[in-house]
């Protein structure tokens, strides 16, 4: 199940996300399957709500609308995400992949991405949430290794049975 679109209005209601983010996430670590914790600081909700660029922040005219209303899906895609890759730009980044399949008829599939970077040994620090294209998400599926699920032994026999000799 989804979970719910933040619908508090535009960047005019920026001050409402950010609170709804810090009540949801700052100051605390969400713990994914591998074991690694990932911390929230109390402004990260400016780089989900208007993009990358410091100096596009608080500008109206680069509000990201689809990232700000699904702030509620990244504790999902850090905790259940379908896949774990690392970022192929930046080696210290992961991308944690959650497909979000529809819970209704009114409803498409929709892939979030979650963007973390490594700051100590077992831990990381968010750095953004994004939605994402079914072809976005291919790609950075394709991105080697993939860290999450574990890929199973590329020569393991479970699930394969051995004929008997007969003597």
């Amino acid at each position: 199940m989804r979970p719910p679109l933040l619908k508090l209005g535009g960047p005019e209601s920026f001050a409402a996300y950010q609170a709804e983010f810090n009540r949801m996430y700052a100051g605390q670590q969400i713990v994914d399957p591998l074991g690694n914790s990932v911390s929230f600081g109390p402004n990260d909700c400016l780089h989900v709500c208007y993009g990358g660029e410091s100096r596009f922040w608080g500008d109206p005219a680069h509000w990201k609308q689809s990232r700000a209303e699904r702030i509620g899906a990244i504790r999902l895609a850090i905790t259940t995400p379908n896949k774990i890759h690392p970022d192929k730009d930046y080696p210290k980044r992961r991308k944690y992949l959650l497909y979000l399949p529809p819970d209704d008829d009114t409803q498409n599939n929709e892939f979030f991405n979650v963007l973390v970077e490594a700051s100590d040994k077992r831990g990381f620090a968010f750095v953004t949430a994004y939605d994402i294209d079914q072809a976005t998400y291919r790609a950075y599926c394709n991105v080697p290794p993939c860290l999450y699920p574990v890929p199973k032994p590329s020569g393991s026999l479970q699930g394969k049975r051995g004929k008997r000799k007969r003597s």
